[in-house]
């Protein structure tokens, strides 16, 4: 089974009187343990394709589906879910909370999945200890490095 599969994926934008066309019929299957990389140039639909792929754009057409559960049409509230609980973003800046320490970022994305808060910290530890993480649990993001930071992000 795919982890992802879009078939016949197209997307387009309207912007005053025409529509602009950026994605023409795409066809992906991304299997489990494969390494996907998306390359074209600026305009090229690369973030619409990870966006929809994401569960952040719901204008298109085609079909989309995610480990074998076809989310094409889904709610707002199924859509939200399913990127809690099935989905991870990793982004070029990490979004932290810039208030909170390693461990309280990583544990209340676990508490809006709604993981109780001391359950979600127990949690959050263990996962940052094991990205190496032990003796930076309780640091801001402001004294973590770039790849301490990313790490986090990949934890939440």
């Amino acid at each position: 089974m795919s982890v992802l599969s879009l078939k016949n994926v197209k997307r387009n934008f309207h912007q005053a009187h025409k529509t602009i066309e950026v994605l023409k019929g795409i066809d992906l299957e991304v299997q489990p343990g494969e390494l996907v990389a998306l390359i074209g140039s600026s305009g090229s639909g690369k973030s619409t394709l990870l966006q929809i792929s994401g569960l952040l754009d719901s204008k298109f057409s085609g079909e989309l589906t995610i480990a074998g559960k076809e989310v094409t049409g889904i709610s707002d509230d199924a859509r939200s879910a399913m990127r809690n609980s099935e989905l991870g973003f990793i982004y070029e800046f990490h979004h932290l909370l810039p208030d909170f320490s390693a461990v309280e970022n990583v544990a209340l994305a676990q508490q809006v999945g709604g993981m109780r808060k001391a359950e979600a910290l127990k949690d959050a530890e263990k996962i940052l200890i094991r990205l190496g993480l032990e003796d930076r649990l309780d640091h801001i993001p402001s004294k973590l490095s770039g790849g301490e930071q990313q790490r986090v992000a990949i934890a939440r």
